[in-house]
């Protein structure tokens, strides 16, 4: 594969959080099991992380229910 999604940091911080979900889309669509570039993909994640950052798991809340609805 050519180096066509192999974007700077620089380029990759211009983008919007939107812009880099859908970059790297079609950035995992083009790629074979040949071609896969880690390092490209993890650009992207890392860019990605910056714009728009998961939640630790310690932040989301754990609700379980304690009884499910459609049981008697």
């Amino acid at each position: 594969m050519d180096d066509f999604f192999a974007l700077t940091a620089k380029e990759l911080s211009a983008l919007s959080a939107e812009e880099l979900q859908a970059a790297l889309a079609i950035a995992l669509s083009a790629m074979t099991a040949e071609t896969y570039d880690a390092a490209v993909i993890d650009a992207y994640l890392c860019a990605l992380e910056k714009k728009d950052p998961m939640p630790s798991f310690s932040q989301l809340p754990l609700r379980y229910p304690s009884k499910r609805s459609d049981t008697p």
